[in-house]
């Protein structure tokens, strides 16, 4: 379904844009909403914006980066 898809992008993005917040909480979730949906986020840009939070200053939003690259390696290893 490509609305589905378009709409799931949309989405995404709005995701990846949070981890660029000014408060720490809103970061966090966005890094475990992109845990959450790891095999449809397993893009390059939502790699490159969870590396990035691997280095914010909070260490909650930190955690939760690291979780979501591990689920979206697990995910991304195991599609074809």
């Amino acid at each position: 379904n490509i609305t589905g898809k378009a709409m799931t992008q949309e989405v995404i993005t709005a995701i990846v844009s949070a981890l660029t917040d000014n408060d720490h909480d809103v970061r966090e979730t966005a890094c475990r909403a992109l845990e959450n949906i790891a095999g449809k986020a397993a893009t390059q840009e939502v790699i490159t914006a969870l590396l990035n939070a691997l280095r914010d200053e909070n260490q909650y939003v930190r955690h939760a980066a690291c979780r979501a690259l591990g689920n979206i390696g697990d995910k991304a290893a195991t599609q074809e």
